[in-house]
């Protein structure tokens, strides 16, 4: 049997963390007193389409490798595709039907790989490369250890067989004393494969661009280095900070170490290099795992606002006069996360995760770029738009991304490549390895500050059969952090005791948290609950992107979209509509992290921070470019401390208003001489203003800071509103605003050549409104009837020359449900509405072109019609922008001639409005009925009366 490589060195544990910056090793001992080389750069490589290297012996070295590659990297990233059309057709044919019980899911797009990256390759490949071990590396062990493999690597050493390593997640390493000695050159020649065995390898996540992408990439990711360590040596280090008494407790592991004179030395040192604390431990046989504990005096404690670092350098000694045989240094934080009740504590004190998710999206390189200043560039753009916590869904980041999060204060959920319960291991050989490889993760990160909790997987709901066997794992390696089986249960879930809190899935296919009660949360519950990929709010692509790609990821959607654009001559309008869609995808946002902070939730998760590749749901595009909001802008709901509103949004001039105003504060210190100050404008005018001086701001939840009363004054207009809050103490000004809108009262009186059918909620508003069907109603005199339904007389009377609002678009228009959040990750429902205010019907409707909040009720359970089903083209008066695959013409408000009458027909959920006492809903259907009863009621564009005749129900 093969030997199989280790999948965990403990050595790794204490080195990778430290490597903090990209500078190139050096063949003599570093800071850390390791000897090391960096192998990076270019290594000689071929592709071997057909899997003949291993039975042509493409090891031994007499064969020639035609090309070169850089590593570390993804050979697809680096313009390796296959050679030959026929080969990359039989591939991509072989893709499809192994995948095809996903693509019925629906979850795996159905183009072709060469459709979604511009180079196509799965391996195998080989990479060679001749190495000298330095002389000076003698009485040393030395070692080839390679960072990362996706997905399996083979290994020969001088043309002998030096086995096998499958396991993308952690490095694996080679004892190469057996090869060579100091002094000599060796080859080291790696054939990769990036094709899955699922009976051995259990793994698929993120990493693995799963999901609409589901693609195959291959290379040595990260890097490759020669080591030498010494026979006798330090083979891990654990740092257990204790907060309560300032003691940092430091745990190593040892090998091939007699205890006769030998001790242990642990040096606590400061950011700046100073000696702290210090403690020497002799060993003796009883302890073969030493445990030195050094109390930090006024230690500074890591947080997401100060992210203090020390660093444990920690020696094995030998002898009176202390040689050093081995010696580390590891970085660490003084902090503690836990779960009290219901609540996460951070150092003692409540903590609300102000959490994104992390899809390992890289358009350009695929994999994670081994690049510190990316790395952190990346980290850094999550804390400017105030995220404090980042859920890598089911990836494990590389260790220079946990260094980049631990020095800028982002705390970090790595997540184990459980994407989905169908991936999960079934074999007794997958488990074993998942096991070995979840143990080996632990160990290599646990000594991150940044790191939150562990987590076995995505929406493993209902958890997985060896679940509890993982989570003891997890306990024993690292009791100091929260461990949870799946992110994304259910409330059942709650007594779960591979939980130790809940990551639940609310309403967000249909829900926003705007004043619906979102985020409630059951009193049964105990544990601290946090939103599951909160939002899936997706606006149009941004079609200007397409040449930002290069050699990576294939902008498939793009293309799709530019020619569909072309074909339907839209080129000219779809900046506009783009606009529309991020105007709305901000609104949402805002609602919903809103809407969570004054919930009981103990975090969120905003589902994504960066768009996914065809699926633009983030804050910020796949290049981490800003979309709609500026970071300054949405920290005013996502930061330590947040002002909020518990409010309607429209209302009547006129109206006696109260704001009740909220904080949410976490982080910030409590304070009891805060200023609040308020001010209601109109354009740049101050309607109202006040300050509330000394008040009482506490921290660690939500509190009401103040109801201010306002008493609107009458105006005859419809207008928006800005409501602007602002608070002032010790922790600086958090700010927050938002859109309001007042509406005049002034309704139309009683109109003699008005007649109304089916529509029992209009008397609220109109007492002199008849109703009753259009058969029961006199027409005499009638110059308008308002309908929820076309039947003969109502056609007739259109027919005749009648005019006709029509408020049930079906059956005679086919129609789509629509509600007001946009369209989510699965394509469905809608990317937000182009509202043309010129027209006649609009004017007096505020609006900036777009439908905002003031629409909420009229779009939330509403209809839009599918205008291409008509046989003429008409343009909307209020468009509902369809989604970017299909980008059919739906209109919420549209107009046109019938016969010899003329009919104006809304979608708008004007029920559900005018029973709710909406003045928004309740203004606009009164000036539709102005405008269909008016002069300037005169469509363009006739509708054949055969085309409304006889329709059927589309819903």
């Amino acid at each position: 049997m093969r030997e199989r490589l280790h999948l965990f060195a403990p050595l790794l544990v204490v080195i990778v963390p430290l490597v903090v910056a990209s500078a190139p090793m050096s063949p003599g001992p570093d800071e850390r007193g390791q000897f090391t080389m960096d192998l990076s750069g270019q290594w000689e490589f071929k592709i071997d389409p057909k899997d003949v290297g291993r039975s042509e012996k493409w090891f031994d070295g007499n064969v020639p490798f035609d090309q070169t590659i850089r590593v570390p990297g993804c050979w697809n990233a680096e313009g390796i595709g296959f050679k030959t059309r026929e080969d990359l057709a039989g591939y991509e044919k072989e893709c499809l039907l192994e995948n095809k019980s996903l693509i019925d899911l629906g979850v795996f797009g159905q183009q072709r790989e060469s459709e979604k990256l511009f180079y196509v390759f799965p391996g195998p490949a080989w990479y060679r490369k001749s190495i000298n071990i330095p002389a000076g590396w003698k009485d040393q062990i030395p070692w080839i250890v390679f960072g990362g493999v996706h997905r399996e690597a083979e290994v020969w050493i001088n043309g002998h067989d030096a086995g096998i390593h499958r396991s993308y997640l952690t490095p694996f390493r080679i004892n190469l004393s057996d090869y060579v000695s100091p002094g000599e050159s060796f080859n080291v020649t790696v054939r990769v494969d990036a094709r899955r065995q699922k009976d051995s390898d259990p793994l698929m996540g993120c990493l693995d661009t799963l999901d609409f992408l589901y693609i195959s990439w291959g290379g040595l990711w990260r890097d490759v280095t020669l080591e030498a360590t010494p026979k006798v040596r330090i083979d891990d280090v654990f740092v257990i900070s204790k907060v309560s008494d300032d003691t940092a407790e430091v745990r190593c592991e040892l090998t091939n170490v007699i205890s006769t004179n030998v001790s242990v030395q642990c040096e606590i040192l400061d950011s700046n290099g100073n000696q702290v604390a210090r403690e020497d431990q002799p060993l003796t046989n009883n302890v073969p795992v030493p445990v030195l504990s050094l109390q930090i005096p006024n230690a500074k404690l890591w947080s997401p606002k100060s992210p203090y670092l020390y660093t444990a350098r920690v020696r094995l000694l030998f002898g009176l006069n202390g040689m050093v045989l081995d010696s580390h240094l590891i970085r660490f934080g003084m902090r503690e996360f836990s779960v009290s009740g219901n609540k996460f504590l951070l150092n003692g004190q409540p903590f609300f995760l102000r959490g994104c998710g992390d899809d390992c999206i890289f358009p350009d390189t695929i994999c994670p770029p081994m690049d510190r200043k990316a790395l952190r560039l990346r980290l850094k753009t999550m804390r400017d738009y105030g995220f404090n916590y980042v859920r890598t869904h089911s990836w494990i980041p590389p260790p220079e991304y946990l260094n980049a999060a631990d020095e800028i204060g982002l705390m970090v959920q790595p997540e184990f490549p459980f994407a989905y319960h169908w991936d999960l291991p079934k074999t007794p050989e997958a488990k074993h390895s998942a096991l070995e490889q979840w143990s080996a993760v632990i160990r290599l990160d646990r000594n991150h500050p940044c790191i939150a909790t562990w987590c076995m997987g995505n929406e493993e709901y209902d958890s997985f059969d060896f679940a509890s066997q993982m989570y003891a794992q997890a306990k024993q390696l690292d009791p100091t952090r929260p461990v949870i089986d799946s992110d994304g249960c259910t409330f059942k879930n709650s007594n779960r005791q591979t939980l130790d809190f809940l990551s639940v899935a609310f309403d967000e296919g249909n829900l926003i948290g705007f004043r619906d009660h979102k985020y409630d949360i059951p009193d049964s519950v105990k544990k601290p609950v946090v939103g599951h990929e909160m939002g899936y709010f997706v606006t149009l692509p941004d079609i200007s992107l397409v040449d930002s790609f290069h050699s990576g990821l294939r902008p498939y959607w793009l293309y799709q979209l530019s020619d569909l654009l072309n074909q339907k001559h839209l080129e000219n309008v779809y900046p506009q509509w783009l606009e529309a869609s991020r105007h709305l995808q901000t609104v949402a946002l805002k609602c919903n992290l809103e809407g969570a902070r004054k919930s009981h939730l103990s975090g969120s998760s905003v589902w994504l921070f960066q768009d996914y590749p065809n699926c633009p749901e983030g804050v910020v595009n796949m290049f981490y470019q800003s979309k709609a909001f500026e970071p300054e802008q949405f920290r005013e709901f996502n930061a330590p401390t947040v002002l909020l509103l518990d409010s309607k949004r429209n209302w009547w001039w006129g109206d006696k208003v109260e704001m009740p105003i909220f904080v949410s504060r976490y982080e910030d210190d409590a304070s009891d001489s805060a200023v609040l100050r308020w001010r209601l404008r109109d354009g740049m005018k101050t309607i109202a203003a006040g300050v509330c001086d000394h008040v009482h701001v506490p921290t660690g939840g939500v509190q009401k800071l103040a109801t201010v009363l306002l008493n609107l004054p009458d105006d005859d207009k419809a207008k928006q509103l800005s409501f602007e809050v602002s608070l002032t103490d010790a922790n600086g000004t958090a700010t927050n605003s938002w859109n309001l809108w007042a509406f005049p009262k002034s309704l139309l009186k009683d109109f003699d050549t008005v007649r109304f059918s089916g529509l029992e909620t209009i008397r609220a508003n109109y007492p002199w409104a008849n109703n009753g069907s259009s058969s029961m109603i006199s027409f005499d005199g009638a110059k308008l009837l308002v309908t929820a339904g076309l039947d003969e007389n109502a056609l007739s009377f259109l027919n005749r020359g009648g005019r006709v609002l029509l408020l049930n678009p079906a059956p005679e228009f086919k129609v789509e449900n629509s509600i007001f959040r946009p369209c989510s990750w699965d394509g469905g429902g809608t990317l937000g509405t182009i509202f043309d205010a010129h027209q006649a019907p609009l004017r007096e409707m505020p609006s900036q072109g777009w439908c905002d909040l003031q629409f909420y009720y009229l779009i939330q359970g509403a209809e839009s019609v599918l205008l291409d089903d008509l046989p003429v083209k008409i343009e909307p008066l209020v468009r509902c922008i369809d989604r970017p695959t299909r980008l059919a013409n739906r209109a919420y408000l549209f107009e046109a001639a019938v016969g010899k009458g003329k009919m104006l027909v809304s979608g708008f959920n004007f029920d559900q409005a005018i029973k709710m006492g909406d003045p928004a809903g309740i203004f606009l259907l009164d000036r539709l009925l102005r405008y269909a009863n008016g002069p300037e009621f005169a469509p363009s564009i006739s509708i054949p009366m055969a085309a409304l005749a006889g329709k059927a129900i589309h819903r």
